[in-house]
Protein backbone atom coordinates (compact mmCIF):
# COMPACT_ATOMS: atom_id res chain seq x y z
CA UNK A 1 0.00 0.00 0.00
CA UNK A 2 1.38 3.40 -0.95
CA UNK A 3 0.92 6.62 0.97
CA UNK A 4 -1.57 7.73 -1.68
CA UNK A 5 -3.98 4.87 -1.09
CA UNK A 6 -6.71 5.45 1.50
CA UNK A 7 -6.62 3.14 4.52
CA UNK A 8 -9.00 0.18 4.27
CA UNK A 9 -12.48 0.81 5.67
CA UNK A 10 -13.66 -1.00 8.76
CA UNK A 11 -16.60 -3.35 8.25
CA UNK A 12 -19.97 -1.86 9.21
CA UNK A 13 -20.67 -2.29 12.91
CA UNK A 14 -17.08 -3.20 13.82
CA UNK A 15 -14.97 -1.79 16.65
CA UNK A 16 -11.27 -1.09 16.15
CA UNK A 17 -9.24 -1.99 19.26
CA UNK A 18 -5.99 -0.92 17.61
CA UNK A 19 -2.84 -2.92 16.84
CA UNK A 20 -4.74 -4.79 14.11
CA UNK A 21 -7.51 -6.19 16.35
CA UNK A 22 -11.13 -5.53 15.38
CA UNK A 23 -14.33 -6.76 16.98
CA UNK A 24 -16.75 -7.81 14.24
CA UNK A 25 -20.51 -8.26 14.19
CA UNK A 26 -22.69 -10.08 15.09
CA UNK A 27 -23.29 -8.53 18.48
CA UNK A 28 -25.70 -9.35 21.27
CA UNK A 29 -27.61 -7.35 23.84
CA UNK A 30 -25.99 -5.98 26.99
CA UNK A 31 -26.25 -8.50 29.81
CA UNK A 32 -24.80 -9.13 33.26
CA UNK A 33 -21.96 -11.64 33.43
CA UNK A 34 -22.81 -14.92 35.12
CA UNK A 35 -20.95 -16.10 38.23
CA UNK A 36 -18.54 -18.30 36.24
CA UNK A 37 -17.80 -15.46 33.82
CA UNK A 38 -17.12 -13.00 36.65
CA UNK A 39 -14.80 -15.52 38.29
CA UNK A 40 -12.80 -15.97 35.06
CA UNK A 41 -12.78 -12.22 34.34
CA UNK A 42 -11.61 -11.44 37.89
CA UNK A 43 -8.78 -14.00 37.57
CA UNK A 44 -7.69 -12.31 34.33
CA UNK A 45 -7.78 -8.88 35.97
CA UNK A 46 -5.72 -10.19 38.89
CA UNK A 47 -3.03 -11.37 36.44
CA UNK A 48 -3.04 -7.94 34.81
CA UNK A 49 -2.78 -6.17 38.21
CA UNK A 50 -6.05 -4.40 37.44
CA UNK A 51 -8.82 -3.75 39.98
CA UNK A 52 -11.47 -6.47 40.14
CA UNK A 53 -15.15 -5.56 39.88
CA UNK A 54 -17.00 -5.12 43.17
CA UNK A 55 -20.40 -5.51 41.52
CA UNK A 56 -21.93 -7.17 38.49
CA UNK A 57 -20.30 -6.50 35.12
CA UNK A 58 -22.37 -5.67 32.06
CA UNK A 59 -21.04 -6.87 28.73
CA UNK A 60 -22.04 -6.75 25.10
CA UNK A 61 -21.01 -9.97 23.33
CA UNK A 62 -19.36 -9.88 19.93
CA UNK A 63 -19.25 -12.90 17.63
CA UNK A 64 -15.91 -12.50 15.86
CA UNK A 65 -12.47 -10.96 16.32
CA UNK A 66 -10.28 -10.04 13.35
CA UNK A 67 -6.64 -10.73 14.23
CA UNK A 68 -3.66 -8.69 12.97
CA UNK A 69 -2.55 -11.48 10.61
CA UNK A 70 -5.98 -11.41 8.89
CA UNK A 71 -7.48 -14.51 10.53
CA UNK A 72 -10.92 -14.40 12.15
CA UNK A 73 -11.48 -15.97 15.56
CA UNK A 74 -15.07 -17.04 16.14
CA UNK A 75 -17.00 -17.78 19.34
CA UNK A 76 -19.04 -20.61 20.83
CA UNK A 77 -21.79 -18.04 21.49
CA UNK A 78 -22.62 -17.82 17.78
CA UNK A 79 -21.32 -21.14 16.48
CA UNK A 80 -23.35 -23.24 18.95
CA UNK A 81 -26.51 -21.31 18.03
CA UNK A 82 -26.31 -22.57 14.42
CA UNK A 83 -28.66 -25.27 13.20
CA UNK A 84 -27.44 -28.85 12.92
CA UNK A 85 -27.28 -28.43 9.13
CA UNK A 86 -24.75 -25.57 9.25
CA UNK A 87 -21.07 -26.51 9.46
CA UNK A 88 -19.36 -25.51 12.70
CA UNK A 89 -16.11 -23.58 12.67
CA UNK A 90 -13.25 -24.78 14.83
CA UNK A 91 -11.77 -21.28 14.79
CA UNK A 92 -13.46 -20.70 18.15
CA UNK A 93 -10.65 -22.77 19.66
CA UNK A 94 -7.58 -20.64 20.38
CA UNK A 95 -4.12 -21.45 21.64
CA UNK A 96 -3.06 -19.67 24.85
CA UNK A 97 -0.21 -20.00 27.31
CA UNK A 98 -1.25 -20.97 30.84
CA UNK A 99 1.52 -21.29 33.41
CA UNK A 100 3.97 -21.33 30.52
CA UNK A 101 2.28 -24.29 28.82
CA UNK A 102 0.39 -24.04 25.52
CA UNK A 103 -3.28 -25.04 25.76
CA UNK A 104 -6.28 -24.89 23.45
CA UNK A 105 -9.38 -23.24 24.89
CA UNK A 106 -12.83 -22.45 23.56
CA UNK A 107 -13.81 -18.77 23.25
CA UNK A 108 -17.26 -18.22 24.73
CA UNK A 109 -17.57 -14.68 23.34
CA UNK A 110 -15.57 -11.49 22.91
CA UNK A 111 -16.79 -8.41 24.73
CA UNK A 112 -16.23 -4.81 25.62
CA UNK A 113 -17.56 -3.35 28.86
Amino acid sequence: MTDLEPPPKLPTGSFDYGDGYQLLAPTGKMHNMGDDEILAFSAFLDLADAPTPSRSVQTKPWGWLLLPMGQTARTAWKECAKSDDDPLQISRMVKVLMDGKPMFVEVAYFFQT
